[in-house]
């Protein structure tokens, strides 16, 4: 429990520059996405709705909005981390059982 709220923690300031980001650039839809999934990872008490987000999360490029450079920049961030962290979870997974 101690990693997913470490990675809630890193994942929270990217989520929140990215929100405010998208508000001053008065990209409301994506904006709110962007604002339930930060609400959905900071209720995150478990690995497994951690990783539920990022599959959430991962479906950024399916939901049909289109995004600037600077936040598409943003969202590619907060994905490769998000990767990264599934990787990690993966690897101590298998290596429990």
């Amino acid at each position: 429990m101690e990693a997913v709220i470490q990675v809630s923690q890193e994942l929270k300031p990217k989520f929140e520059e990215l929100i405010s980001y998208l508000d001053d650039s008065q990209q409301v839809a994506a904006s709110a996405f962007f604002t339930d999934l930060l609400v959905k990872l900071l209720a995150v008490k478990e690995e497994e709705q951690l990783l539920s987000l990022f599959m959430e999360l991962s479906t950024t490029a399916f939901i049909g909005l289109e995004f600037d450079d600077f936040s598409a920049q943003l969202i590619d961030e907060i994905l490769l981390h998000a990767q990264e962290v599934s990787a990690t979870f993966a690897v101590d997974s298998s290596q429990t059982h």
